[in-house]
């Protein structure tokens, strides 16, 4: 659960940890991922506010998260990641 909720609000340093290079040795990489997120934010958004499903814990309480996990950023980073 720990490492869910560091990656929760920042993933491009993770990433590039993955890809044994930090963000000083490769700028115009980390720049490029971080478009991509931004990208994948607004896409998320985008269809967020076409669809307006209901969330599935506003279906089943039982389905809760964890209070620290509520929100939109979590399936939002997930698309993110994905473009990335």
């Amino acid at each position: 659960m720990d490492e869910i909720l560091s990656q929760a609000d920042e993933f491009i340093s993770y990433f590039l940890a993955l890809l044994t290079a930090n963000p000083g040795g490769y700028p115009q990489t980390t720049k490029v991922l971080t478009i991509a997120s931004q990208v994948g934010t607004l896409v998320a958004m985008y269809f967020k506010g076409l669809y307006k499903r209901p969330r599935p814990s506003e279906l089943c309480p039982a389905l809760l998260p964890p209070s620290r996990c509520r929100g939109t950023r979590h399936s939002q980073a997930a698309t993110r990641r994905r473009r990335i």
